[in-house]
């Protein structure tokens, strides 16, 4: 008899299932102890969730085009610097693609893999 396919807390024995799924995704996300959710039927892990906080630095400049590059240049290495200091090794960055290879030219910026889509879940 088939059970119903369930949602719950990672459990501990979790984790190595995990690593096995992501490990089945190229450029796989870092898999730890952060998992916040299982999917289980008939206890076989189907998949994992992970609810991460992604941190966002809004900057607003103005004067020249030289005078504005500085102020972004220093407002981004103090972004940089924050994300650092309250734990995160990522600092995501929503640009045009003209400014964004500037970024990536000069700064070490990546572009990210896929694309990036925004869920509004009200006040």
């Amino acid at each position: 008899m088939r059970k119903q396919v369930k949602i719950r807390r990672p459990k501990k024995s979790d984790f190595p299932i995990f690593q096995e799924i992501a490990d089945g995704y190229k450029d796989n996300p870092l898999v730890d102890k952060a998992a916040t959710a299982s999917v289980v039927e008939n206890d076989k892990i189907l998949g994992l969730g992970v609810t991460r906080h992604i941190l966002e630095s809004v900057m607003y400049c103005r004067g020249n085009k030289k005078e504005r590059t500085v102020a972004l240049r220093l407002l981004l290495e103090q972004a940089i610097l924050d994300a650092k200091k309250l734990g995160s090794n990522q600092l995501y960055v929503f640009v045009d693609s003209d400014f964004g290879n500037i970024l990536i030219k000069h700064l070490g910026f990546k572009k990210a893999k896929g694309e990036c889509l925004i869920l509004d879940l009200g006040e």
